[in-house]
């Protein structure tokens, strides 16, 4: 994998991080137009769901080619044996992992915060990562020169994959989505053609007609 090809990985995979909010939205519109309390509960757990995403994000820390089969639509990855591309050992790689695993979790997701504590968390996260590299970037695996000038793109990745998993939480915007889906999907489980009852008409008051009395 040449440099531009990294990039290029670096980049894709940033974009497909970036699209977790729409997929979020589109999920909920799922939810609020499924119905069954089975159907609720396996799409809010999809939807919360980070172990994916964090296994591309370590294949990506990793420096691992990555493969796509266009018959099957399936992802692969191979390690890769050009070690001048690997930035990071396993050392390394663990340090950053246990960053993100902290943050990408539905504790997280379903909080309630303001964009400011937000941008707050994450600068407390860059200085620490500062000083723990400046401390141990050799024993992370940056032994050259080269690594060590290519790592502050890889933290701008970083940085930009907790900005995104701290996001979902801005506002309560994600708890909103869920309790207002499962508002809907408990509404259309009591009326499941989705037609809403008519109120039954008053009959004419009949002082000869007891039951309109």
């Amino acid at each position: 994998m040449t440099d531009e090809e990294y990039k290029k990985y670096s980049e894709a995979l940033e974009s497909e991080l970036g699209e977790v909010k729409a997929k979020n939205h589109e999920l909920s519109t799922n939810l609020s137009t499924a119905t069954g309390p089975g159907v609720s509960q396996n799409l809010v757990e999809y939807q919360l769901e980070t172990q994916e995403a964090l296994e591309k994000i370590e294949h990506f820390l990793k420096g691992d080619m990555i493969f796509y089969n266009q018959e099957t639509q399936e992802v692969s990855y191979k390690t890769n044996t050009n070690k001048d591309i690997i930035l990071l050992n396993e050392y390394g790689v663990n340090f950053i992992m246990s960053i993100l695993n902290g943050y990408f979790h539905k504790g997280v997701f379903l909080g309630n915060l303001e964009d400011q504590r937000i941008y707050g968390i994450m600068a407390d996260i860059a200085t620490e990562i500062r000083k723990f590299v400046f401390c141990n970037y050799e024993k992370m695996g940056m032994t050259t020169k080269a690594k060590v000038a290519r790592f502050p793109s890889l933290l701008v990745q970083v940085f930009h994959m907790l900005e995104i998993a701290l996001m979902r939480s801005e506002g309560g915007s994600e708890r909103e989505i869920i309790n207002t889906s499962n508002i809907v999907m408990q509404n259309q489980s009591m009326n499941p053609a989705g037609q809403y009852a008519r109120p039954s008409e008053k009959r004419k008051f009949s002082v000869f007609s007891p039951s309109t009395w």
